[in-house]
């Protein structure tokens, strides 16, 4: 015979008064590797968000004139011989 869960049957371990985060933090405590795929997700995000500051230059602009030069601010690991970043 199954049971049938109403909205007056409550879950388990869960009472009625506890709020969603405080459910969603509990079970992200419990489950490290829920936690990590939580985190790798809003790494994800925030580099979606802010593409255009992280990599403001396009994958094919070309500047011959600041071709094979270092590391810098502006080109954070140094351009190559057709000065792409």
């Amino acid at each position: 015979m199954a049971t049938e869960l109403t909205n007056e049957t409550p879950l388990p371990g869960i009472r009625r008064e506890q709020g969603p985060w405080i459910i969603a933090s509990r079970f992200l405590r419990r489950n490290p590797l829920a936690l990590a795929g939580v985190v790798i997700f809003l790494v994800w995000v925030f580099i979606s968000l802010f593409a255009d500051r992280l990599a403001p230059y396009g994958p094919l602009q070309q500047d011959i004139v600041n071709r094979l030069q270092s590391s810098s601010a502006a080109h954070w690991f140094g351009t190559d011989q057709l000065g792409m970043c």
